[in-house]
């Protein structure tokens, strides 16, 4: 009996560009085998043209050109000895090069319980020039640090030294408290409740009781 040679994924090649699936794959790598650069050069415009029609949203030729032969390129991983149309240029360092690193806010991890805003909000205060609207403005960061500290850590007590050492630390020693700071206005400011009584009590019902009493009492 005749044994079935069977291939598997695990076996094969890795895609390098999966939407054109392995056929495509194959086509390329034939291609790099034909010796002659004219045979090879007709047999990749024609895998160039079959790569048009798997686009799904392809409607013109041209505008899709350059996209294509990049990515028979990447396909053949830039292996491929033909002549791109005039204008196309793509290298091996292009591709793999790595993007522009963004740079994202980076709170210490030791401060992650203040937030993300904290930092701009100090750093708005050390630039301020008047020294009575920086004063308050620092008074306001003590007490969002301090309210936010209490939030994070609800079991304890915060003691205010804790939160002059951060602002200390996170301003590099831009911003200090005044003398007399409070630091509890906002962790103190929390507003009385309303509560509604859901079931009123009864009423006194002792005196109708006592006339439906002597509405039935018989008379003599």
């Amino acid at each position: 009996m005749k044994e079935l040679n069977m291939e598997y994924n695990s076996q094969r090649e890795s895609l390098r560009i999966s939407e054109y699936g392995r056929y495509i794959q194959k086509l390329v790598s034939a291609a790099k085998k034909i010796e002659k650069k004219d045979v090879r050069q007709a047999y990749v415009e024609k895998i160039i043209q079959l790569m048009f029609l798997l686009q799904p949203n392809a409607k013109n030729y041209e505008d899709y050109k350059e996209k294509l032969w990049k990515h028979i390129y990447i396909i053949a991983d830039f292996d491929l000895d033909v002549d791109p149309p005039e204008g196309i240029t793509f290298s091996h360092g292009e591709y793999f090069k790595k993007p522009p690193t963004l740079e994202y806010p980076k709170p210490l991890m030791e401060f992650r319980h203040y937030g993300n805003h904290l930092k701009s909000m100090i750093n708005k205060a050390i630039l301020m020039e008047d020294q009575a609207k920086k004063a308050a403005f620092t008074e306001l960061i003590g007490n969002f640090m301090k309210l936010a500290y209490s939030t994070y850590n609800k079991e304890h007590y915060i003691n205010d030294n804790i939160i002059v050492n951060d602002l200390n630390k996170l301003s590099n020693g831009n911003l200090k408290f005044e003398d007399n700071v409070n630091l509890d206005a906002l962790t103190n400011a929390n507003p009385k409740k309303n509560y509604v009584q859901s079931n009123p009590p009864p009423k006194n019902n002792k005196k109708k009781s006592n006339n439906n009493r002597n509405k039935y009492k018989r008379t003599n």
